[in-house]
């Protein structure tokens, strides 16, 4: 069974867009026979890069490093789940992006994004030249999500019918690619 690997890139303490990541986890567990691993990086807790040699020479000496990229490299899908911050992806989303390299090189990549402002979308286009550099095969759509609190409900966001079919189609797509 193929392995979707989606990746949390925030690590603040309050942080409703886990919400949005947990959404897509739980849709793809429902509907695609991907093993779904789930990588929040706040647990991961990734130094600010630190190894000495760059990612491209693949001789990672720190733990953390060669944990990550056990962790990226048995994913035949990734997706990419940042918030927006002044109109692009998080930092520790990057940070842990460029920890790597080859581990990355030919795997199917869905970006969902979620913000104020069009639902996060400037920072999901922000990462598509990221992916590209890292020859990254890009799977639309982008997936965005706008949240005004309005739509949290017991821990829990009420997630719209538009969005689900959105996410649906980026999940299959991704399914489709890894195959």
């Amino acid at each position: 069974m193929p392995t979707l690997l989606i990746i949390h890139g925030t690590t603040r303490p309050s942080r409703t867009g886990i919400l949005v990541s947990r959404a897509l986890e739980a849709l793809a567990k429902d509907i695609t026979n991907f093993d779904v691993e789930f990588a929040d990086l706040k647990e991961i807790n990734l130094p600010f890069l630190d190894e000495l040699e760059p990612p491209r020479a693949g001789n990672y000496q720190r733990p953390h490093t060669r944990a990550w990229a056990t962790t990226v490299d048995r994913a035949d899908a990734i997706v990419w789940a940042t918030p927006q911050y002044n109109g692009s992806f998080s930092a520790p989303l990057k940070n842990a992006i460029d920890y790597l390299a080859a581990e990355w090189e030919g795997k199917p990549l869905g970006i969902i994004a979620w913000g104020y402002h069009n639902g996060g979308l400037d920072a999901a286009r922000a990462l598509a030249p990221v992916a590209a550099s890292l020859r990254m095969r890009l799977v639309e759509p982008l997936l965005g999500y706008t949240s005004y609190g309005a739509d949290l409900k017991d821990g829990s966001l009420a997630i719209s019918e538009e969005w689900t079919q959105n996410a649906t189609a980026l999940l299959k797509g991704l399914e489709e690619h890894a195959a």
